[in-house]
This record gives structure tokens, C-alpha cells and sequence, in this order.
């Protein structure tokens, strides 16, 4: 859910498509996955990434 969000974003174009990062689209995809892995934690059990959480993760 938040992948496909994210790689609708600029930023994923961006870092896709960077002709100064050797591998970037690898490197974005990878990228992705944490960033979604995080957001999913977080909307699991917010105190999962070291803390109270600062805002609210909504669907």
C-alpha cells in the first residue's frame, strides 16, 4: 500500500532515474521496501521504531 504510494511520488522518479547514483533504480526500489516495512510497522504498533510517535499514521 504505502509502496505503490511512494513510487507514485516525485521523489521515487527522481531517485529512479538519478544519472549520478550508479544503480539507482535498484537502489530506489530497495529503498521502497524499508520505507514501507517502516510505515507498516508503524501503523502496526506506533512505539515500534523507538518511540511515542511524533504524528499519527493514517491509511
Amino acid at each position: 500500500m504505502f509502496e505503490h504510494d511512494f513510487k507514485d511520488s516525485v521523489q521515487w522518479q527522481r531517485a529512479d532515474s538519478d544519472p549520478t547514483v550508479t544503480d539507482a533504480s535498484a537502489k530506489a526500489e530497495k529503498f521502497a521496501q524499508r520505507y514501507t516495512e517502516i510505515l507498516e510497522d508503524l501503523k502496526k504498533d506506533p512505539e515500534s521504531q523507538g518511540g511515542p510517535p511524533d504524528c499519527i499514521v493514517q491509511d
